[in-house]
């Protein structure tokens, strides 16, 4: 069936060669990069827990000295949960904006964070070649929605197609939770691409 926000729907092989951004290559590397975030929200929970408590953000250097940023309001129900939702972001922005395009649009996101109590970890690494990733780690689906239908969420939307070529958001789970974070499963990838108006939009189900 059509999904009305995502009016082309792709098979779990199916290629778009006009679209490289959306080869399914990219669904195991972004899952291995998204790992990679697991692995380090967990690191940050062992190292970082007296920072976390305080509600402060925690900051370390990936190789190449590429900033990692977390925010984890809630640590121990975080540490503690035995499935997890998330939201997976990968953007590859246009070469002539400038990078705090979106600066104060993300502080407030980071504001507003606590006060959606089923939020439990938003980070954001650089990648090598200059873009970002995020790793959103929810409690359950209805957190998604809460995010989603905020007004700084949909004026971050509304800005996109003037920052980003294209972005790929991977929705998954962590069966077990995050402290095993290999077992990081990709459910769907929808695909945005901001080259056309209005946006050509499509969903990949994978399970």
């Amino acid at each position: 069936m059509m999904d009305q926000a995502f009016p082309h729907l792709l098979g779990a092989d199916e290629m778009v060669a006009k679209r490289p951004f959306t080869h399914m290559d990219y669904i195991q590397k972004d899952r291995d990069v998204l790992v990679h975030l697991g692995r380090q929200v967990c690191l940050v929970l062992e190292r970082y827990l007296e920072l976390l408590q305080e509600g402060q953000p925690v900051y370390i250097d990936e190789p190449e000295r590429r900033w990692h940023r977390f925010i984890i309001p809630r640590p121990k129900v975080l540490s503690n949960a035995n499935k997890l939702c998330l939201v997976g972001f990968f953007s590859q922005k246009r070469q002539d904006k400038p990078s705090d395009y979106f600066t104060a649009l993300d502080d407030r996101l980071i504001e507003l964070i606590p006060n959606i109590p089923e939020i439990l970890s938003y980070s954001t690494m650089a990648l090598t070649n200059g873009d970002f990733c995020n790793l959103v780690l929810l409690l359950n689906e209805d957190a998604k929605s809460k995010w989603m239908e905020g007004e700084t969420h949909n004026k971050a939307v509304s800005l996109s197609p003037g920052y980003y070529r294209s972005i790929r958001i991977n929705n998954g789970v962590l069966p077990y939770g995050v402290l095993q974070y290999e077992t990081l499963q990709i459910t769907k990838v929808k695909y945005y691409d901001y080259s056309e108006d209005p946006p050509w939009k499509a969903l990949r189900r994978l399970v």
